[in-house]
């Protein structure tokens, strides 16, 4: 909404955007991932036909420009979840024994922690959003500064945030990635504090460069809520992979006394990297007789996807706690291209990475992760369809992935690839990786305009899955795993939105039995445990 004032050369703009969402479960709970520790929290939480979120979103934007060349913005968010309102942490009762007590409970006293309930439930929240920016011209050279927390992203990619140019660039919000199937990464990326530039040297050449000043993690579902992918996983720690009951019934089973074995906490992140340091370059040419771009990239960057490592170990053999790690000094170089071919418009990325952090074992400890050299490549096509009988007009997107293991740098040993120690199955149905994996994305949304006097619908579908092979890498997709979705979006009179959509998720998994029931042992993919939770969503949106 622009602010009026009394300067020709000012303007002031203050956008409101308020989101309500309204998600029902509609699958039943699948007993196997309930007879699973690891998985049962997540999965008791809400039973088939139960509110899972009733979430209220403010976005709120200020946007002010002098000259169209100098400027600033500020914007932050707010929410809270009524659904989450009980913030106790459920457990199958299977799992619950008279003298020791719940042996699953991955949250102390069965209670979510503070960070799990001020990210989920709130009411909490956040700035975005705040960075000056600037266009001036060195000589006849015009070039483009911005400093404070923005948003960088290179690179062609719509769906995948792994394998393209932009990896590890800024923090992803895979919380709003799993709620929300089909979102392209461009809204997933959060602003970090930074400074970067673009200088156009010519009307066809300009290069470009950012350095970072703040490092933060990519946001993962908590265990304990609704899509939460592992009981005990959360960014903030404080729960248990063991807790203190199971881990004294696990001394039991050895004729050990009570306490010999001691719990084991998860600590979420430790040992933060830098802030400073990260920072990438890049040059992007177009050539008229190309009718595109290409672009160069050189990055160095920590990474902001974590492996899963123990601290240490304990006398009794199990592990001290369990930790998230980060790597730093890795490498990137990419090169893309963008282009128009038979009116449909065309990306493609090719990336090289070193020293890069590779998928690991379970037995990993801190400081001995796996590392190695990686491709990856994407191609994609966006294109528009004309109307039919069906439709008046439709949009569609695919994106193909590819990531192949060059070779392994270092800690070869606690790789968790096909082959190698760190995968001791062999099996890449118990999630190891393959040395190449394919991954496709799709979506294609039809439009009807004026249905009714300003109301135009439209029905977004996506599909991504993994194709072929898992990833070397850490959430570079697992074959079988994946997520799709189908709505109904009604837009009214250019201001108001009416979404109703199904979110459901893909599942590859192993089972076997616990005390004589069926149950989860083995996954393929981070995330895949939810492939029973699938939800109904209905969703109002406005901006004001």
């Amino acid at each position: 909404m622009p602010l009026e004032t009394d300067n020709p050369d000012l303007s002031v703009r203050w956008d409101n955007t308020v989101r309500y969402n309204l998600g029902v479960r509609a699958q039943r709970q699948d007993s196997a991932v309930l007879n699973n520790t690891s998985y049962d929290d997540s999965d008791s939480k809400f039973g088939r036909g139960d509110v899972v979120t009733h979430r209220v979103d403010l976005l709120s934007e200020f946007d002010v420009k002098y000259k169209q060349r100098f400027g600033g913005r500020i914007s932050g968010a707010a929410w809270y979840d009524h659904a989450y309102r009980n913030t106790e942490v459920k457990s199958n009762p299977l799992f619950t024994v008279p003298g020791l007590g719940n042996l699953s409970g991955a949250y102390p006293g069965d209670r979510y922690s503070a960070y799990t309930r001020r990210w989920n439930r709130g009411p909490s929240g956040e700035l975005l959003d705040a960075f000056v920016f600037g266009r001036f011209d060195a000589g006849a050279t015009p070039v483009d500064v911005r400093l404070g927390r923005h948003n960088v992203y290179w690179g062609e990619s719509f769906f995948s945030f792994v394998h393209g140019v932009s990896y590890s660039q800024g923090p992803v919000d895979l919380r709003k990635l799993s709620t929300t199937p089909g979102v392209e990464i461009k809204e997933l990326y959060l602003p970090q504090a930074q400074a970067s530039g673009e200088v156009h040297l010519t009307d066809n050449l300009s290069v470009g460069a950012q350095y970072m000043l703040e490092w933060d993690p990519s946001r993962l579902p908590d265990g304990g809520t609704y899509l939460g992918a592992v009981d005990f996983s959360s960014l903030g720690g404080g729960t248990y992979v063991i807790n203190p009951a199971s881990a004294n019934a696990i001394a039991g089973r050895f004729g050990m006394p009570p306490g010999s074995i001691a719990a084991v906490p998860f600590l979420g992140v430790q040992d933060r990297p830098r802030n400073r340091g990260d920072w990438g370059a890049k040059a992007t040419w177009r050539p008229e007789a190309l009718n595109g771009a290409l672009g160069f990239y050189y990055r160095e960057y920590t990474d902001r996807f974590p492996q899963y490592v123990q601290g240490g170990l304990q006398p009794s053999g199990f592990p001290t706690d369990l930790r998230l790690s980060y790597l730093p000094g890795a490498k990137l170089f990419g090169v893309s291209l963008s282009k128009e071919i038979a009116g449909l418009s065309l990306g493609s990325e090719i990336v090289y990475r070193k020293n890069t952090g590779l998928v690991n074992g379970a037995a990993t400890l801190a400081g001995a992760e796996p590392r190695g050299n990686t491709w990856h490549a994407l191609v994609n096509i966006l294109g528009l369809m004309p109307g039919n009988a069906l439709f008046d007009s439709a949009t569609y997107i695919a994106e193909l992935t590819y990531s192949r293991l060059d070779k392994v740098t270092s800690n070869g040993a606690n790789y968790a690839g096909v082959g190698y120690p760190g995968c001791p199955t062999a099996d890449k149905w118990d999630g190891c990786a393959t040395r190449g994996a394919w991954g496709i994305a799709l979506r294609f949304e039809p439009v009807w305009y004026q249905v009714f006097s300003g109301v135009d619908l439209k029905a977004p579908m996506f599909l991504q899955t993994g194709l072929k092979g898992n990833s070397p890498v850490p959430f570079g997709g697992n074959q079988g795993a994946g997520s799709y979705s189908l709505g109904l979006t009604a837009e009214v009179r250019g201001k108001y939105s009416f979404s109703l959509q199904y979110n459901g998720y893909l599942l590859k998994t192993k089972q076997g039995l616990v005390n004589g029931m069926p149950a989860v042992s083995a996954v393929n993919g981070l995330g895949n445990t939810f492939a029973d939770r699938g939800w109904v969503s209905l969703t109002f949106k406005t901006t004001f």
